[in-house]
């Protein structure tokens, strides 16, 4: 039985004035969330964190997240750090926080299938009851490598699998490898429909947070085959994504529009990521506009 379908828009880490996480505007944005009628949330990934977070930082936002949402949907956390440790680390903080499930991301050290599986499994072991969702899933060339990723996909624990960027044809292909109890989780809006038209499951999306809204309701459509709502909403998404695309500075354009359109107040971005520059506010405006015309 998959347990993950729907919209998981990616959380924005929240600053102060001294570019320290900020716990309230975190639980903000949770409440605000939550309140677009998500299927969950997803913390700690990029963009929607900028470099140079601690593990205590990314804690932090964790906990927070979690204090706020108060099971009210499933919080699903991104396990990628510089160092082995750091990793470990975040994988055990993230089970003593009760998050449903960790994100995992290939480690450094991967030099083979049979090695990334078993760095995987360590993982696992590590976590607990905890869900592991694992990013960059090799596409077996080989009958060996489809075995040796079919019984990994037969581990309890394993819940899900992210799309690669660009990789809708590989939903296919993960689909008939690890059957139908695996969630498939598409990562760009703009690929969203053609995703689940092949069998996807859900969206862990960096730009949904802007228009969470939207994303349900087109994920709802595509699933019971209403044509005309989806081809409306597919159309503002696409605009957004579309405007998103072109910026320099995606994440401080996706601060303002939150502060701006929706109310929620992230901080500035923290060094070294870029702010907007003046075509960017542009593209800002046109985000807000957009957005402010869905009523």
């Amino acid at each position: 039985m998959k347990k993950y379908r729907g919209v998981f828009p990616a959380l924005y880490a929240c600053y102060d004035s001294q570019g320290h996480i900020d716990p309230r505007g975190v639980r903000s944005m949770t409440r605000y969330l939550c309140g677009k009628g998500v299927s969950g949330i997803f913390v700690n990934g990029k963009p929607g964190m900028e470099p140079g977070l601690t593990v205590r930082e990314k804690v932090a936002v964790m906990e927070n997240v979690m204090a706020q949402a108060e099971g009210q949907v499933p919080v699903l956390c991104q396990i990628g750090c510089e160092g082995t440790e750091e990793c470990r680390e975040l994988v055990r903080r993230t089970a003593e926080c009760g998050a449903d499930a960790a994100v995992v991301l290939r480690p450094r050290e991967w030099d083979g299938l049979s090695s990334l599986l078993d760095a995987w499994r360590r993982t696992a072991d590590i976590a607990g009851n905890t869900d592991m969702i694992f990013c960059d899933v090799p596409i077996p060339s080989s009958d060996e490598e489809k075995r040796l990723l079919a019984d990994f996909g037969r581990d309890t624990r394993m819940k899900g699998i992210v799309v690669p960027e660009g990789g809708s044809t590989a939903v296919k292909q993960y689909r008939q490898v690890f059957g139908d109890d695996i969630s498939l989780f598409a990562t760009r809006e703009a690929e969203f429909e053609m995703c689940i038209s092949l069998g996807a499951d859900a969206l862990i999306g960096y730009l949904s947070a802007m228009i969470p809204e939207i994303c349900v309701r087109l994920e709802s459509s595509l699933r019971f085959n209403t044509v005309r709502r989806a081809s409306g909403d597919s159309a503002v998404l696409k605009s957004v994504a579309a405007l998103m695309d072109t910026c320099d500075a995606p994440s401080a354009v996706a601060r303002e529009v939150l502060k701006t359109a929706r109310g929620v107040d992230c901080g500035a971005v923290r060094p070294p990521w870029p702010e907007m520059t003046p075509e960017d506010r542009e593209r800002a405006a046109e985000c807000v506009r957009i957005i402010r015309s869905l009523g």
